[in-house]
């Protein structure tokens, strides 16, 4: 019997085997893709290494939870994090043009010079967004150390407990008055959620005070090396990453989890384990792996949560580096000038293709490692949901997938003059792709949305099974997707077991 099953080897399921395997656990992990990293990973096409879906990650300061954790897993001297050249994002609309400083001062400054009348509320604003990251990075690596700090959250984090409060539309809307503002600072909210009325403004916050203070920067090589070695870690330890293994039923007696059902090659095979973190799809894991009734608690509890957008992604190969076209911006953030006002960003996300908010990543301005000499990759994405390509059939779907691929090629011309002509390649990805290779419902690329009333510790309360052994982690749990998170939540979960003796 291992003392812990893991069903997906996404970041979080990697992670938390990564630290279970390294304090002397049995761990297995079973996969059902071919390779490791759920998101986290890369393909090879005609000589490129294709990153799926790291364009940034936010950086390596003194307030960051990824740097502890890799050093903890003996894994940070292997991986090069190359910073983003220049600023956060480029927010592009029409002819305007503004670019997001890296650093709290220089962008109060850059805002500022464009709207000098909001300094000073900028100044708070931005400095309170500051000190809500501040607060939640204080957090230590320890639930038991974090549940002895309760009764005292008011005064230790009361930026966390008080500030922020609402969605981020609401938010705004009662400090500034320019539109244009609103938009500039949050410009790369596709990243997160496709409502700026429906996020959280302290979850937003909390992630875009981090690219703002630490900076931007991508794995060299791609995001596959970090999976790779975190299944290393688990390796080197004793354990086991089981891939083409997918899970099929998780079988229950009374109120734990008995085994972990799967197929491997056509045969069906159990795994044991005293206790199952499941870095898989809730809804999947509650209505097709779980019996009916085996679970009653997680199913009232997240039954009506929303799930977060899917995604549309356009990867391209060019001859030649666009940067010698004359490009010279690592990410566009580009808006139709018809968005005007936040109000304005749900109706375009779910618009024409050809005009939706997108978020353009040309990997090669910095050494990426990713293409081959002489030549470039780029990424071009807009946030999406599984009804727009759902129940196609294989020839309207191809069809759909050549006209969406077309629109995207213009607008890259459009912002890179003459990109078209070097085309060497093109692959489309869909919330249909998603589902495929990562099994999330819907294609969900970030769980739950962060919406008020299910992001951070409400969605830590909501997203827990009643099973005594059966726990969650990854994108669809605390704190919810994207890398940092993931590797937070992984890594917590996996300490809350040890220091709890369950393994």
């Amino acid at each position: 019997m291992f003392d812990c099953v893991v069903i997906g080897a996404g970041l979080a399921g990697l992670t938390a085997g990564a630290k279970l395997a390294s304090e002397g656990k049995r761990v297995v992990v079973l996969e059902a893709h071919a390779r490791p990293g759920g998101c986290a990973t890369t393909y090879r096409r005609k000589g490129y290494e294709v990153e799926v879906s790291l364009h940034v990650v936010d950086g390596f300061d003194e307030h960051d939870c990824k740097g502890p954790i890799f050093d903890d897993l003996g894994v940070s001297d292997d991986l090069e994090f190359v910073p983003a050249p220049g600023e956060v994002y480029r927010y592009l609309s029409g002819d305007d043009v503004f670019d997001m400083p890296v650093g709290l001062e220089e962008a109060i400054d850059a805002l500022s010079a464009r709207h000098p009348d909001e300094r000073r509320e900028l100044t708070r604003v931005l400095g309170t967004m500051a000190k809500v990251r501040h607060e939640l990075s204080s957090f230590p690596l320890s639930p038991k150390a974090v549940a002895r700090r309760g009764p005292f959250f008011p005064f230790l984090y009361p930026n966390l407990m008080f500030a922020l409060r609402g969605s981020l539309g609401e938010f705004l809307d009662k400090r500034f008055a320019s539109e244009e503002l609103k938009l500039l600072l949050t410009a790369n909210l596709s990243l997160f959620h496709d409502d700026p009325y429906s996020i959280s403004a302290r979850y937003f916050s909390v992630a875009q005070a981090a690219f703002i203070e630490s900076g931007t920067y991508y794995l060299k090589g791609g995001s596959q090396r970090l999976s790779n070695r975190l299944r290393k870690v688990i390796e080197d330890a004793g354990g086991e990453v089981r891939c083409n293994h997918r899970v099929t039923r998780i079988h229950t007696e009374g109120k734990r989890v008995s085994s972990v059902e799967y197929v491997h090659k056509g045969r069906t095979g159990r795994a044991m384990g005293k206790q199952v973190l499941a870095n898989a799809a809730v809804p999947q894991v509650r209505d097709q792996l779980l019996a009916p009734g085996a679970d009653p608690g997680l199913e009232k509890r997240t039954k009506d949560m929303e799930l977060g957008s899917s995604v549309v992604a356009l990867y391209v190969g060019f001859k030649k580096p666009l940067r010698e076209l004359g490009h010279r911006t690592y990410t566009t953030m580009q808006y139709d000038p018809s968005v005007r006002t936040l109000a304005d960003i749900p109706k375009n996300i779910h618009g024409p293709y050809a005009q939706r908010i997108c978020g353009f990543t040309d990997y090669s301005q910095l050494d990426s490692g990713l293409a081959p000499p002489g030549k470039g990759l780029a990424a071009l994405c807009v946030l999406d949901r599984m009804e727009a390509w759902d129940g196609l059939s294989d020839t309207e779907y191809a069809e759909k997938k050549a006209e969406v691929t077309e629109a995207f090629l213009d607008r890259i011309e459009a912002m890179v003059p003459g990109s078209k002509q070097h085309v060497e390649w093109t692959e489309l990805g869909t919330p249909r792709t998603v589902r495929h290779y990562t099994l999330n419902t819907d294609g969900s690329i970030s769980g739950f949305a962060q919406g008020t009333s299910q992001t951070l510790m409400r969605r830590f309360a909501r997203v827990r099974s009643s099973l005594k052994n059966l726990h969650f982690a990854g994108a669809w749990q605390f704190p919810g997707g994207g890398y940092t998170c993931a590797i937070l939540g992984g890594y917590l979960q996996a300490v809350h077991l040890i220091e709890q003796r369950m393994v």
